[in-house]
């Protein structure tokens, strides 16, 4: 049986032109590099400590903003009916003003919508240059319990998304490969930046993710849009990422470097090991270091848009739903779901299409 691939883009709209897609031993005691290692992870814990005291001072100057501000106190002395003098207890504004003058500014949105889409790009790019050089010579059938055990045990959504239409038999042609091979490798680095889902090989450093979900409990529903039960606690979360990125930017960057002190390079390291096992039997190309070290280079490039997300005072999700039935997705659509301010939008704004390819079988 014949396979062809036919492309199509989602109707939805954005706030930028949509794409069209087509082919839709060491000795007794500590070596040197574990000693860096400890003395990274001991900068990154510190840095994550003192954001948390910021956090706890952000907090207490909020609850005095609201119990004290503008009203007039008054102490009595000796226990009579004589008072002592009125004093009027105001916030600390001036700490509050330092702190937020401290931070960065965030990314206009335009640029993080950019961001997404060259992600995109360049996993499209590889997958086109390793995976797409002759018909299959055995059926591409990839369960979602592989995905599973790729992105960590404590990925619920996977089962979910994972689309029913993504096995392909041999013989197939390269484009239905590219395809679907674009849909695990993009899900797979999307699903391990997300913040509120803290996966073993999760890309935010000493496991960040896991603080959030702690912070925000139950934060998401199904498919992605926020809890509003949630979201009291929001806006000064918010404020703790903004922290926490500016206390921790010497030792995550979102630039183009990615040095070895990086505390994220295990998991790049470890999530481009688990994805190279599951992918390797479909290559095109014999020469498995390059191919493998470009996989890399790309895990890092999703490492390097998931702290650009989490450092920016807004939120934002990914939608893996296709427009209509029968579409494979390859690449999600970016959702924010808050504003800079913290408060949850109550629908999401969609910024990018979801990029869609439908598999029809004759």
């Amino acid at each position: 049986m014949a396979t062809t691939i036919t492309s199509s883009t989602s109707s939805a709209t954005t706030t930028g032109p949509s794409e069209t897609i087509t082919g839709k031993t060491y000795t007794d005691g500590v070596s040197p590099g574990a000693a860096a290692g400890i003395g990274v992870g001991s900068a990154v814990a510190g840095a994550i400590i003192a954001s948390g005291l910021l956090y706890l001072l952000w907090i207490h100057r909020l609850r005095a903003r609201r119990a004290y501000g503008g009203h007039t106190v008054e102490k009595s002395q000796y226990g009579g009916g004589m008072k002592g003098p009125c004093v009027a207890a105001t916030p600390a504004k001036s700490a509050i003003g330092t702190l937020d003058a401290a931070l960065p500014q965030p990314m206009q949105d335009s640029d993080i919508k950019g961001e997404m889409s060259r992600l995109g790009t360049s996993i499209k790019n590889h997958v086109q240059s390793y995976y797409s050089g002759a018909p299959l010579s055995q059926d591409l059938s990839i369960s979602a319990e592989q995905l599973f055990l790729v992105v960590g045990t404590d990925a619920p959504s996977s089962k979910r998304l994972y689309p029913r239409s993504s096995s392909v038999r041999a013989g197939a042609p390269p484009s239905a490969t590219v395809a679907v091979i674009r849909y695990i490798v993009g899900w797979t680095i999307l699903q391990s930046i997300q913040l509120f889902d803290p996966t073993e090989t999760n890309l935010l450093p000493l496991g960040l993710a896991k603080y959030l979900s702690s912070m925000v409990p139950e934060a998401r529903e199904p498919g992605g849009r926020l809890n509003p039960s949630s979201s009291a606690n929001r806006a000064v979360v918010s404020k703790w990422r903004q922290l926490t990125a500016k206390l921790l930017q010497d030792k995550t960057s979102a630039s183009n470097a990615f040095p070895l002190s990086d505390p994220r390079i295990h998991n790049v390291e470890k999530l481009a090991s688990r994805l190279d096992e599951l992918l390797a039997p479909y290559a095109s190309s014999t020469d498995g270091g390059q191919r493998r070290q470009q996989l890399e280079e790309l895990i890092k490039r999703g490492a390097r848009f998931g702290w650009t997300l989490f450092s920016q005072p807004t939120e934002w999700t990914f939608d893996w739903e296709a427009a209509s039935a029968g579409q494979t997705v390859v690449y999600p659509s970016l959702l924010q779901t808050s504003d800079d301010q913290g408060h949850v939008h109550r629908e999401p704004l969609r910024f990018t299409d979801v990029q869609t390819v439908a598999l029809q079988r004759s």
